[in-house]
C-alpha cells in the first residue's frame, strides 16, 4: 500500500502461506457436484476438507454438503448425520438454514462483494449463496494456480490488517466482520474473511505434526492468553507488557511474542471467526483468547461454535486474500 518518505510500507500487511500438497488437491478440498444445502438453483462443484486438531498429531476429515444420492451412509461429507432433513458437521461454503439464525431471513446483513452493499429481498438467499459459493470455486482455482494465499498477518483492525486495537465486541458480530474482510478488493486481489480449509492450510504449515501448538501450556509464542506474562524486548531489557495471570486483551501485533511465523495472535487475544459452520445455526471460530488458558480448546487449531449475531471483546476475524 502506501509508502512513507524513509521507504518504509504503512498500509496493510499480509504474510504468504504457501500450500503445498503432499497428496494432491484432495489435502485441502474436495470435488465433487451437488446442490448447495439452503438455497435452490444453487449448485457447487468443489467443497472443503476440514481437518480436527483435537488430539495432538490426529487430522479427522469433515466435508460439507450433500453429495449427489445423500444417504446416511456417506461419512466423509457429514460425519454421523443420519437425518438428511438437518444440516451438521463442519463445512463450507455454506448457507446455515434454521430460521432467523441464517442468510434466509438475514441476507441483508451480508454485503454484494461487488457494490458493498446489502442484498436485497428481491436477492434473497440465493444470491448469497452464489456469492459464497464463487468466492470459493475461484479461491480454490488460484490456490491451486499459485500454490498458495495470502493471510492477513494482524486480526482485522479498524484500519484493516494492520496492527492496533482488534474489531470485536458491540458492533462486530460475524455479519460486520464478513463485509469488513471484503474491503481490500482491488483489480489483482479478491479477499474474504478466512476459511476453515485455508486455516486448516496454514496450521499444516506451522506444524508437520498438525498438532499446532497444543503440547500442554508451550505456546511457542502463539499469543496472549489468561495465565500467561507476555512481554516485549526493548535492547537488552524486557518488558512485562501483561503479567500472569491477567485477563487482558492487546492490540494485535503489539508484540513479537505472539508471532508465528510472521502471523500474530493465531491463538490467544482474540478467537478468529471464519466462514466454515458446524451446524445449521452456528458458524466457527478459530484459536483462543485472552480470557482463557492456553489448553485443548484456545490452542490455533482449535474450534469454537457460536449464532452469527453473537458479539464479544475476545471475538474477532482476520482476512486473507487470493489473486485473480
Amino acid at each position: 500500500d502506501e509508502i512513507d518518505s524513509e521507504g518504509y510500507a504503512t498500509g496493510n500487511e499480509w504474510v504468504w502461506v504457501p500450500v503445498n500438497s503432499t497428496v494432491g488437491n484432495n489435502d485441502y478440498y474436495i470435488e465433487e457436484s451437488g446442490n448447495f444445502a439452503g438455497a435452490t438453483s444453487v449448485s457447487y462443484s468443489k467443497y472443503s476438507k476440514l481437518y480436527s486438531f483435537s488430539q495432538p498429531r490426529i487430522r479427522d476429515p469433515y466435508g460439507t454438503f450433500y453429495p449427489t444420492g445423500y444417504s446416511s451412509t456417506v461419512t466423509l461429507i457429514q460425519g454421523s448425520l443420519t437425518d438428511p432433513s438437518k444440516i451438521d458437521g463442519y463445512r463450507e461454503p455454506s448457507i446455515l438454514t434454521r430460521s432467523n439464525y441464517g442468510e434466509a431471513t438475514n441476507y441483508a446483513k451480508i454485503n454484494k462483494r461487488s457494490t458493498q452493499t446489502a442484498f436485497t429481498e428481491a436477492e434473497g438467499v440465493n444470491a448469497v449463496a452464489t456469492q459464497y459459493k464463487d468466492d470459493y470455486e475461484n479461491m480454490i482455482e488460484s490456490v491451486d494456480t499459485y500454490g498458495g494465499f495470502y493471510l492477513g498477518r494482524y486480526e482485522i483492525t479498524a484500519n484493516g490488517e494492520k496492527a492496533g486495537d482488534s474489531l470485536s465486541g458491540t458492533g462486530y458480530n460475524w455479519y460486520a466482520l464478513y463485509n469488513e474482510c471484503m474491503k481490500f478488493d482491488d483489480e489483482y486481489v479478491t479477499s474474504g474473511m478466512m476459511y476453515g480449509t485455508l486455516w486448516d492450510a496454514t496450521m499444516q504449515w506451522l506444524s508437520s505434526n498438525y498438532d499446532v501448538g497444543y503440547t500442554g501450556k508451550d505456546t511457542s509464542g502463539y499469543g496472549n492468553h489468561y495465565w500467561e506474562s507476555v512481554t516485549v524486548e526493548n535492547g537488552n531489557t524486557t518488558i512485562v507488557i501483561k503479567p500472569s495471570p491477567a485477563q487482558e486483551k492487546l492490540q494485535t501485533g503489539q508484540t513479537s511474542y505472539t508471532k508465528t511465523n510472521n502471523i500474530y495472535d493465531l491463538s490467544g487475544n482474540c478467537h478468529d471467526w471464519t466462514q466454515e459452520s458446524s451446524s445449521d445455526i452456528h458458524r466457527v471460530l478459530r484459536g483462543g483468547n485472552y480470557r482463557m488458558d492456553y489448553s485443548y480448546d484456545t490452542y490455533p487449531g482449535s474450534r469454537r461454535s457460536y449464532t452469527l449475531s453473537f458479539t464479544r471483546s475476545d471475538f474477532s476475524s482476520r482476512s486473507h486474500f487470493y489473486i485473480k
